[in-house]
């Protein structure tokens, strides 16, 4: 256990990079050394429109469609979006998401890239996962809709 001297307010998902913990404290981005407990202000803000996702090697800040992935920004088509997803599928990091009004699926690489033959439809809540080949969930009601790509 580390004790942190300082009052921390979590309002988002924690990751690790080099060896520090990230996360957010209100809507300042922070790091936290885990042997210490000393916390670092990054001197980023997240504002309250915006949903902040981090993962090892990859930060993503979204404002409906528009997102910086690691300082890039990339502008999706508008529409009204859930809040972005990371999934890492062996040693690559994807990026989900749903438009809710147009009921379409994005996947991208990390580099912000949408995957070929996306956006597909869907409406609720999407995964991915790997077997042989790259496969994408989602819900229409009742059904399971599976891509492969």
């Amino acid at each position: 256990r580390t004790k942190v001297k300082e009052k921390v307010s979590l309002t988002g998902a924690m990751s690790f990079q080099k060896n520090l913990i990230k996360m957010l404290d209100g809507n300042q981005l922070i790091y936290l050394n885990p042997v210490t407990g000393k916390i670092t202000n990054s001197g980023k803000t997240v504002s309250a429109t915006e949903y902040y996702i981090a993962l090892d090697g990859i930060e993503i800040i979204q404002n409906n469609n528009k997102l910086s992935i690691n300082g890039k920004s990339i502008e999706l088509p508008y529409g009204t979006y859930n809040n972005v997803k990371v999934d890492k599928l062996l040693r690559e990091e994807y990026i989900h998401l749903i438009d809710s009004g147009e009921n379409q699926v994005y996947l991208l690489d990390k580099k912000g890239a949408i995957l070929n033959s996306f956006p597909v439809y869907g409406k609720e809540n999407t995964a991915i996962a790997r077997s042989k080949s790259n496969f994408l969930t989602t819900l229409d009601g009742d059904d399971i809709i599976i891509y492969k790509w």
